[in-house]
């Protein structure tokens, strides 16, 4: 497992770090701004200033000095998304152009008895499509990261202010997760595997299973299953 993230992402460490750092502040001040407007929302039931919790924080200060730290708290995440957003892309590019030039690098060096092996279009196919998957999982792996830490500290600083809530709150994320989880693979087994196979079957020299699962993927996506959704008379009499 660690010389398969290796691989993937190389000398990216240093970019992965800040990319953690980054998100655990803006976690931060997020628990933060949603503190502060919770405790300005009670402040002004209760007609008198606030003491309270605003994130990790103890805060004793009236409902205009909440609103400008609330306001700075909310320009310094909009100031972090700007990183966030740029780092997985930097480094999903950074994964590409690697992956590709150690691809092209490896076949120019290799002898001409194993590169006249190759089947036509497979060294195109290995850096285009293949090198994209990998892209796209380098992209996932960030996303992973930044997503986890940022609801760690979400679900610490629900924590510091109300136990009970955070382990109300964490069950139902942990059930909803459980669930979507559950619909995807009863999904994708009932309605993806069958068409995918069929559509395999058409010319299985040209339409490899993973193809037939995107042109199912497509297929159902232009069919627009939503509107049929949508009304629960159009669904019952049109569709069924």
């Amino acid at each position: 497992m660690r010389s398969q993230l290796d691989l993937l992402i190389g000398n990216k460490r240093k970019s992965i770090v800040s990319l953690s750092v980054l998100s655990i502040l803006c976690g931060i001040t997020e628990a933060g701004t949603l503190a502060i407007v919770a405790q300005v929302a009670a402040s002004l039931v209760k007609g008198k200033g606030v003491h309270g919790k605003a994130g990790l924080f103890d805060v004793h200060a009236s409902v205009g000095t909440l609103l400008w730290i609330g306001l700075g708290l909310t320009l310094l995440r909009l100031f972090l998304q700007w990183p966030l957003s740029v780092l997985p892309a930097r480094i999903a590019a950074d994964v590409q152009q690697s992956l590709r030039t150690r691809i092209f690098r490896a076949f120019t060096s290799a002898s001409w008895d194993v590169q006249s092996r190759d089947r036509e279009g497979q060294l195109q196919e290995i850096m285009t499509s293949q090198t994209s998957q990998a892209t796209g999982g380098a992209l996932q792996a960030t996303g992973l990261v930044s997503s986890s830490l940022t609801f760690l500290i979400l679900m610490g600083s629900a924590v510091a202010l109300s136990p009970p809530a955070a382990g109300v709150v964490f069950v139902i994320a942990i059930a909803m997760f459980t669930v979507v989880v559950a619909t995807l693979s009863v999904n994708i087994a009932a309605n993806v595997v069958s068409p995918a196979n069929d559509f395999a079957n058409i010319s299985p020299g040209k339409i490899s299973f993973r193809t037939g699962g995107l042109i199912t993927g497509l297929l159902a996506t232009l069919m627009m299953p939503w509107k049929l959704l949508a009304d629960s008379d159009r669904y019952i009499n049109g569709w069924l």
